[in-house]
């Protein structure tokens, strides 16, 4: 079976290298939708996703804390206001 693909030689955006972009690569490229061919080499593309990935932990990691924050002032203010209308109603 003829794929109509072959091996295709690139520059890697990040280290400026070749590398070469398969007929099984392509193909897996294909199969997912994917339509433009990779912007980085192996070594690269698993440095970037690494770096993607712990982004999205420390993120993570803010937006957590962040929520506690914003739990406790909510908290705060409900006091505050039970507080308020305790007082209004006497």
């Amino acid at each position: 079976m003829t794929t109509g693909f072959e091996p295709k030689i690139l520059i890697c955006s990040e280290c400026g290298e070749e590398f070469v972009f398969t007929i099984a690569a392509q193909e897996y490229f294909a199969e997912r939708g994917y339509t433009e061919d990779p912007k980085r080499c192996k070594t690269c593309h698993t440095r970037y996703k690494k770096g993607q990935r712990e982004n999205r932990r420390a993120g993570d990691a803010r937006g957590a804390s962040q929520k506690n924050t914003s739990n406790a002032q909510r908290s705060n203010a409900r006091v505050g206001n039970e507080a308020e209308f305790g007082a209004h109603n006497s």
